[in-house]
């Protein structure tokens, strides 16, 4: 027995090297292990500082999250290959026959081919694993940002155990049982493409907040590739370089008891594919009764040959013989026809089609927005949001059917027979594909069923309108979509007529999309190159993708072309005769080569003509390499000079803008009269132009002068790399004066973008928004520092010393003086325009309108927004929105009232007359609070699903809380502007999302209130960096991690802070923060701004138990204190009414505080509603690493303990912290 069941196992690996898919496997693999280690792909912790602690490349962990993701994206494929197609190539051959007059079962032969399989794969883990070695071990690396640990075999060889071995045995069995089953090699590669895609767009990232914990390990152990289990236990909560360093991976026993059952469902597979090779072989059950079948086709033969008999002499003998050749369309019509039959009753669509059909509802069904919620769904973004997963999937279905169709005839024998036939060429080829363009349309159509089944939903759970819009689908989902298909198939039929190897054509194949996938990844592709146009879709019910259509336009019709030349190349090169070697010589020579040639040449013309285009408009759009040289060039000619440098006031603004949407272009004339605030002369003042814009017309104090010249008279602006530096005709002295005219014009953005779709600031048919913070429409006052700064260029953070907010301190953004703000925009007549200030008078003729803003307070930064809208006025504010995206303006008009009156009321009053909110295309997510006028993108607020009251517990209006947000920095940011360091932006952001929180408290109740900070809680544990992470007082947002601790800690520390002191102390002292901080406090040396501990200083006096409040402070503010609870030991004694529960809870994080445990009883429901469950309480006083004991007396049956179960303390790990309880 052994002998003939290692029979296979020998020739395999005897044969193993001759054989390209294991060369493409391995040179695969050690490719993407060189990738991984020069490009930096490792475990995103340590500190960003030169000289902290670095994560060792050769660490377990960082081996082992490189080793599982290599494993998730390749393997499955290459095992597919090498345990699935085996025995159907025996079936191809025939040899299945020879195998039943040989001693071996089918059993065992088909151990015999997994086992065989399965040893050659082990071998090329086995040579990668020497690469892999050699790479971490000894490829150059710069010390400064990773470090090498001491060298552990059990290292590189746990990844292989853990995650390897069950993943192969796992797709191994299965892809063979379902190669032998169903007899399609298309379907031996179900399973690798199930994984990969819903690994990709489902189980590997999604845990919403709201995700239950039991379904968080459910789906940890269900997936095969271990990749969540991996990510959700080590690399969610970021652990730091000490534990990444110094620990290896150990699994816990529900993930090895998953492993062990992958092992053993794989192993079944292999036993169920002999168990169905011995009926099938022994007793064909595709035949039947070959008694009946034999007889039946003999009396068949014999009537045949009667009647073609008497037919023959009927007409006196034969006719003379007429051959036609047959027409390429008849051709191809027969061709199509055919296999159109074929694929369709194949199973492999049926499988693969509702598998894309629940993988389309469940991308669009399930789309988070910010903080965990839902979006709704419209036609185009259902669409955009299905592209990516529909490319993903019809390249691998296409892939593997077009294969198969190319290879069909060989392996039913037909092969000669067809190739010999009268039928030309191209129609074969026509035929094949376009019958797996036939199968793409079926699958897109069940996408698009899955996308109109989204929109019934939708419609049925909101109340809001049905709103299909067929033409959206046939846009996204046909034209846009078709180019890529059509291009993929013909490039594998061309890569098939070079290669001639059907397995060789799956290992080039795959490693082009990986390779694609991984130049996506890192941002390597552009509008030339992205033949997927993977994430190049960004829909916006206001743009419609009108904002890059000419760069979409372009490249997919270079991908068209490109398909072309591919369909050229493959029928030069398709193999219709068997050549021998005087048939290559022949063609080799010269004459026939170049002739040969000449219709690819010809084909490759509008490929290289459109991708010429292509290329040189993405070189010169607004994120081409001379745009990005232009900003390094800013930076390097100005930073050295300009850095630290003191700043003019810039006292008034007076321009016209003119807006032209049609051309995306913007004119401006405007008069700046800029000050000296500073003790000493100043003599040069710089100002910074954005580079598309065009400068003319400059005056200083009305004296003309030009920047394109050199060694002017003064007074003279000279022009250094897009800082123009202005000289007055003398140094200005304290409180001078000097006024400066200028026109710009130029296009916002300025042509294409590099491969995206979306655009911060722009000038667009479907809107405008238009900021200060950036050079877009007008001079920036000053040398703007992160201009032209990269990795590259990039240096570490400052440090600044410990009592840098006890002297003079510069405002974070903008300048330190407001300015008074005069401006006359003008625009489309039926456009709403809005500016900071308040309009003065609007006029319109000649079809555009003309709207002069003034404000009545000064202001340091200010804005353009607006478009086509419609204004939903409330009690004291407007929102101006688009009547396609109203769904949630009646809770943000509801949210701008009850910030504009709340608080005015918490912090001061309001100094400016509007307050409005502005809705622009969804082509950026942001919003932005600029005083009065609040620019807000339709992606983060007006696409929000809306919330009803009788929404289940849990639910969110994020919308609502938005808009609270941005209208807090109306107090901070505007009327109090923090000031330039660590702990600054907090002032802005963090109290921003305070303000947030105590409005959603108020107004909507705290059961959302609890809701959002649960969900600031997963963003902060889930986002912050243990290695880079300083306090609050230390924050200055350069580090990784650090925005988690400006928006979601500090929102949290305010929260339990004004739980410390109260709320009404708490916004005394935030009151008179604001009246002391108002517009800065002048000191002799300029304008101070305030930090975090300005904040405190102001807070304290109002504490009503001072060393509570320091104690605080000390922790949460001053300190990085973050605790994590456990529950050990829980017992319930007792019975009926009266249960006692015993438990230890210990801090395993850190910070001594106090938290509230609870005992929860049974959740009942009462007409279908869940009524709360009774409990107990009981507050703890916690230290760290000291368990704490504690007793609790019910009178109902404990089921569980809940740590904080109000949501009033942050901590690690809630979910985790949740103990069941099992009561006598």
């Amino acid at each position: 027995m052994l002998p003939r069941f290692l029979a296979y196992p020998r020739l395999e690996l005897a044969s193993c090297w001759k054989k390209p898919m294991n060369i493409i496997m391995f040179a695969v693999f050690a490719l993407m292990a060189f990738g991984f280690v020069a490009g930096g792909v490792q475990v995103q912790s340590g500190s960003a500082d030169t000289g902290a602690p670095k994560l060792a490349i050769n660490a377990p962990f960082n081996i082992a999250f490189a080793d599982a993701a290599l494993f998730a994206l390749v393997l499955p494929f290459f095992v597919a290959v090498s345990c699935g197609m085996p025995v159907l190539t025996d079936f191809d051959r025939r040899i299945n026959r020879i195998l039943g007059s040989t001693p071996i079962s089918y059993s065992e032969y088909a151990f015999s081919r997994f086992l065989a399989s399965a040893q050659v794969l082990c071998v090329i883990l086995a040579l990668w694993l020497l690469v892999q070695i050699g790479l971490y071990q000894f490829w150059p690396i710069d010390e400064t940002e990773r470090t090498r640990a001491a060298f552990s075999l059990s290292a590189y060889l746990a990844p292989l155990a853990l995650f390897a071995l069950p993943l192969g045995t796992f797709v191994g069995g299965v892809s063979m049982w379902l190669g032998v089953r169903t007899r399609q090699p298309v379907l031996v590669f179900a399973l690798p493409v199930f994984l990969l895609v819903t690994g990709i767009f489902f189980v590997w990232g999604f845990a919403p907040e709201w995700l239950p914990h039991w379904i968080d390990r459910l789906l940890m152990s269900l997936d095969p590739t271990g990749m969540r289990w991996f990510s959700r236990t080590y690399l969610t909560e970021d652990r730091g370089v000490a534990f990444y360093n110094s620990t290896s991976v150990a699994p816990d026993s529900a993930f090895v008891i998953s492993r062990v059952g992958f092992i053993v469902l794989g192993v079944l597979s292999v036993w169920a594919s002999g168990r169905r090779l011995e009926r099938t072989e022994h007793r064909d059950l595709r035949v039947g009764d070959v008694a009946r079948l034999l007889a039946e086709a003999a009396r068949e033969d014999a009537a045949v040959g009667l009647a073609q008999h008497g037919a023959i002499a009927a007409r006196g003998g034969n006719p003379a013989a007429i051959y036609t050749t047959p027409r390429f369309i008849t051709s191809t019509f027969h061709v199509l026809r055919s296999e159109t039959r074929t694929l369709l009753r194949s199973p492999g669509v049926w499988l693969f089609g509702p598998l894309i059909l629940l993988q389309t509802w469940g991308t669009t069904n399930f789309r988070i927005g910010p903080l965990d919620t839902e979006l709704l769904i419209s036609t185009g973004t259902g669409a955009t949001g299905a592209f990516n997963t529909l490319t993903l999937l019809l390249c691998f279905l296409t892939l593997f059917y077009t294969v198969e169709s190319l290879v069909r005839e060989e392996r039913c024998g037909l092969s000669a027979i067809f190739r010999a036939a009268p039928v030309p060429t191209a129609a074969v080829l026509a035929g094949k594909i376009l019958a797996n363009a036939v199968l793409a349309i079926v699958i897109i159509g069940a996408a698009a069923l899955a996308i109109v089944i989204v929109l019934i939903t939708q419609a049925v759970r909101t109340g809001l309108p049905f709103t299909l819009q067929p033409s959206v689908l046939v846009l996204i989902l046909g034209i846009l979509l078709a180019p890529t298909l059509i291009v993929w198939c013909s490039f594998v039929a061309f890569l098939y007529a070079l290669l001639r190897n059907r397995f060789v054509v799956y290992g080039v194949a795959l490693a082009a999309l990986i390779g694609t996938g991984f130049a996506t990844q890192f941002g390597q592709m552009n509008w030339l190159t992205s033949w997927h146009l993977w994430s190049g879709l960004r829909w916006s019910e206001l743009d419609r993708l009108a904002f890059m259509w000419d760069a979409i336009v372009i490249n997919r019709l270079t991908v068209l072309a490109l398909a072309a030349f591919f369909i050229v190349a493959t029928l030069s090169l398709w193999p219709r005769r068997v050549p021998d070697l005087r048939a290559v010589a022949d063609r080799m020579t010269p004459a026939r080569f170049f002739r040969g040639l000449a219709m690819p040449l010809l084909a490759a013309v509008p490929v290289i003509t459109l991708g010429f285009y292509a290329g040189l408009s993405v070189r010169s759009g607004y994120e081409g390499a001379p745009q990005r040289e232009a900003q390094k060039a800013y930076w390097k000619r100005n930073s050295n000079t300009w850095e630290n440098a003191a700043f003019p006031a810039l006292d008034s603004v007076d321009a016209e803008v003119k807006l032209f949407p049609d051309t995306r272009s913007v004119e401006v004339a405007g008069i700046y009269v800029l000050r000296n605030p500073h003790m000493k002369p100043m003599s040069e003042i710089p100002l910074t132009i954005g580079s598309h814009l065009t400068t003319s017309e400059w005056t200083i104090d009305g004296v003309a002068t030009d920047p394109t010249k050199r060694d002017q008279p003064l007074p003279s602006i000279e022009n250094r790399s897009q800082l123009y530096v202005v000289r007055p005709a003398r140094p200005l002295a304290t409180n001078e004066r000097v006024t400066i005219t200028f026109k710009l014009n130029g296009a916002v953005p300025n042509g294409w973008s590099r491969s995206s779709g979306g655009a911060s600031e722009f000038i667009l048919p479907s809107g405008v928004v238009l900021t200060t913070f950036s050079p877009s429409f007008l001079p920036i006052a000053g040398f703007m520092e992160g201009v032209g700064v990269d990795g590259k260029n990039s240096r570490d953070a400052k440090e600044y010393p410990l009592d840098h907010w006890k002297g003079r301190v510069d405002p974070l953004f903008g300048p330190a003086w407001a300015t008074h703000v005069r401006m006359t925009v003008e625009g489309p007549a039926d456009w709403i325009l809005n500016a900071v200030g308040t309009e003065i008078e609007s006029t319109v003729e000649n079809g555009r309108r003309r709207t002069l803003w003034e404000t009545e307070h000064p202001v340091r930064f200010f804005n353009i927004v607006g478009g086509p809208l419609e204004a939903a006025k409330g009690a004291t504010t407007t929102v101006f929105h688009s009547q396609r995206t109203s769904a949630n303006v009646e809770t943000m008009v509801e949210a701008l009232d009850a910030a504009r009156a709340n608080y005015s009321a918490w912090f001061g009053a309001y100094p400016w007359k509007n307050l409005r909110v502005t809705e622009f295309p969804g082509l950026a997510g942001y919003a932005q609070g600029f005083p009065g006028n609040i620019s807000f993108s339709e992606g983060i607020g007006f696409m929000s699903r809306p919330v009803d009251e009788d929404d289940e517990d849990g639910a969110m209006d994020v919308a609502y809380y938005i808009v609270a947000h941005e209208s807090g920095h109306q107090w901070w940011g505007n009327i109090v502007t923090p000031g330039k360091g660590p702990g600054g932006n907090i002032i802005s952001e963090g109290l921003a999302e305070f303000s947030a929180l105590m409005l959603l408290h108020h107004e909507k109740g705290d059961a959302q209130a609890a809701t959002l900070r649960r969900r600031w809680e997963k963003q902060y544990v889930d986002g912050r960096s243990a290695d880079n992470e300083r306090s609050i007082n230390r924050i200055d947002g350069s580090r990784d991690g650090d925005s988690v601790v400006t928006y979601q800690r500090a929102g949290w520390a305010f929260w339990m802070l004004r739980n410390v002191m109260g709320e009404e102390a708490m916004l005394a002292g935030m009151k008179e923060f604001v009246t002391k901080w108002r517009d800065g406090v002048i000191m002799q040396d300029g304008l101070d701004f305030p930090l975090i501990e300005d904040l405190i200083e102001s807070l304290r006096p109002h504490a009503t138990d001072t060393a509570a409040f320091n104690a605080f402070v000390n922790q949460w503010i001053f300190g990085t204190v973050l605790p994590e609870f456990e529950v050990r030991e829980a017992s319930v004694t007792g019975s009926e009414s009266a249960y006692e529960t015993t438990a230890s809870l210990v801090n395993i994080g850190s910070g001594e505080v106090d938290v509230r445990v609870r005992i929860e009883g049974v959740t009942e429901e009462v007409d279908g509603k869940k009524t709360p469950p009774l409990f107990e309480d009981i507050v703890l006083r916690i230290k760290p690493t000291e368990p704490t004991s504690f007793t609790v007396k019910s009178s109902f049956k404990p089921v569980r303990i809940v740590v904080d179960p109000e949501i009033e303390l942050l901590f690690a790990g809630r979910k985790r912290s949740e103990k069941s309880l099992s009561a006598p």
